[in-house]
């Protein structure tokens, strides 16, 4: 699903009837899957990574092993 190409408008506009209808109905489909698939790219969750990261550290600062744990790739 995450594959699939996405439809211009104007390409929808050429076709009708149920093909069009299943079209729109599939690029909906993608839509959502493209959203859930990509949640850990946005910039809420990282914030939340990284806030959390710092309180690990600044709580458990003899725990090595969960402050590499939490830290996250980015950093």
């Amino acid at each position: 699903m995450l594959h699939m190409e996405a439809w211009q408008p104007w390409e929808l506009d050429h076709i009708k009837g149920k093909l069009r209808h299943y079209v729109i109905s599939k690029q909906e489909e993608r839509s959502i899957a493209v959203q859930r698939a990509s949640w850990q790219f946005k910039s809420e969750f990282t914030k939340l990574f990284e806030d959390s990261y710092e309180e690990a550290k600044s709580n458990y600062p003899d725990n090595n092993n969960f402050i590499v744990f939490m830290r996250p790739r980015w950093i």
